[in-house]
């Protein structure tokens, strides 16, 4: 006689969002780097939605992960919390290495930056004294640890929004009397 359980685990959440959000912030840190070296994260804005394009990727990949091995079935509250998950730890790994690169690899990186946005207010015709004060301001948070703290703040607020998106359209219901 055979014993066979009908019953199915249900897949962790938790080890698929951990797998995808180390593929994304590895896979950010490599193109964020490559963007750092050839300096055109400074002289090409465009290719920074590039990286939303990876976060989305992985969201979604992770999110399918979990239908896949969950017979496709994923609750909105599922998906939000994968997605929040691989932006979380994509974020902290994006973070970490902001802080190695500016701090220890590229000491100028900060400096790039505030000529970036001289001349970017200069485009606007501010004055000099306009532009001074602007710097001044803008100095206090242009420190790799500030620097750290809105790139992880900020690929959370928008991590978070895409993967509010996406697990919306992702989701899919478990029937209730099944």
């Amino acid at each position: 006689m055979d014993n066979y359980s009908t019953t199915t685990v249900a897949p962790s959440k938790n080890a698929i969002a951990l797998r995808y959000g180390l593929i994304c912030g590895i896979i950010s840190i490599v193109y964020s780097l490559i963007l750092n070296i050839t300096d055109l994260a400074f002289t090409n804005k465009a290719l920074s939605w590039i990286s939303f394009v990876i976060l989305i990727g992985a969201i979604v990949l992770a999110m399918r992960e979990f239908k896949r091995q969950n017979n496709n079935y994923m609750s909105y509250g599922q998906g939000l919390g994968i997605g929040t998950l691989v932006t979380t730890v994509s974020s902290l790994l994006g973070g970490i290495f902001t802080f190695i690169y500016v701090k220890f690899i590229d000491t100028g990186f900060i400096d790039k930056m505030r000529e970036m946005q001289v001349s970017e207010l200069e485009k606007r015709g501010m004055s000099d004294d306009q532009i001074e004060q602007a710097i001044s301001v803008s100095e206090k948070m242009m420190t790799p640890g500030m620097i750290v703290v809105f790139a992880v703040f900020g690929g959370l607020f928008f991590g978070f929004l895409l993967s509010l998106v996406i697990s919306a359209i992702l989701k899919r219901t478990r029937p209730e009397f099944e």
